[in-house]
Formats: structure tokens, sequence, C-alpha cells
């Protein structure tokens, strides 16, 4: 954890682990009323699935899977099928509330994880601008040669016709 490093900008990682909160939050404001045994098998399939993302994100943005096996520790006790719907969904809940904790904190220490750095070498400026410079001078050069050379050729060839049409008199 202490050499983890961040792949991408804070802001961006702050911006996306906000939008996975809310999505989680999406998910625990499935309807109570009319909660069945299907609807609360739909509502731990749409959890799995946030969480399994989350954590692949994770892995991603870091330069080690610390951040991401972090968040993915085991959370505490299982309950049973045989238990209570309410129960069940009442630790589904718990569970997706300690994700979006987990994702709270990591959001907090974001600018404690340096950015990861890149073997890319940076440019010099002044050279590129003088670079562009010169390309443009080139590019007139090679692209308009036929606007110096045709009134050129334009001449020559009134020069020879005026020659030969005096010749044929």
């Amino acid at each position: 954890m202490e050499n983890v490093q961040l792949k991408i900008s804070k802001t961006e990682a702050s911006r996306e682990l906000t939008k996975r909160i809310a999505e989680g939050k999406k998910i625990m404001d499935t309807n109570y009323i009319d909660m069945d045994e299907a609807r609360l098998d739909e509502m731990r399939s749409r959890r799995d699935i946030w969480n399994n993302y989350n954590v692949e994100y994770l892995k991603r943005i870091f330069s080690d899977d610390s951040i991401a096996n972090e968040y993915e520790r085991d959370l505490g006790g299982v309950v049973t099928a045989g238990a209570p719907l309410e129960k069940r969904r009442e630790y589904t809940d718990r569970t997706i509330e300690k994700k979006i904790t987990r994702l709270k904190f990591i959001i907090s220490r974001l600018s404690l994880i340096p950015k990861e750095k890149t073997n890319k070498i940076e440019p010099d400026t002044q050279n590129i601008i003088i670079d562009k410079k010169n390309m443009l001078k080139e590019k007139w050069y090679t692209r308009y040669w036929w606007l110096v050379m045709v009134p050129i050729l334009v001449f020559i060839i009134e020069q020879w016709l005026e020659k030969k049409l005096s010749f044929s008199k």
C-alpha cells in the first residue's frame, strides 16, 4: 500500500468513485414494500455486478491491487438462505453501505496517493515552436511554388511568342 500510485488524475478518480457511490445508493433504494424473493435476488445481482465493477475499476486505476484488495475484503458474517427475507434484505443493505463507506474512505485518501510517473519524455516546447515556424515556412515554399513559377513561365512564353510572331511577318 505504501508504494501504490494512481494511474489517472485524482479528479477523474474522485469523480468516478463518487458515481459508483451514487450507483450503490440507487441499488439500496429498491422498494421495501414489494420485496419478495425474486426482487431480493435481483437486488443482490445488481449489488454483485456493482461490487465487481468497483473491484475491477480500483485494480485498473492504481499501480497495484492493494487498494482493490482492501475494498474487497470480507465484511463480516453471512446470513443464510433460511433467514427471514427482512434479515437478508438488511444484510444486503449493510454490505452495500460498508462498500460505500470504503469507497468514501478511498476518495478521502486520494490526495495522499502520488500520481504514477510516466516514462514519457517531456518535449522541449521552445524547439517545438521553432520547428512549427520552420514547417510553416517550408510548407509555403513547397506548396505554393507554382505561384512564383507560373508568372515567370507566362512571361517566357509571351516573349517566345512575340519573337516567333515577329519573325513570321
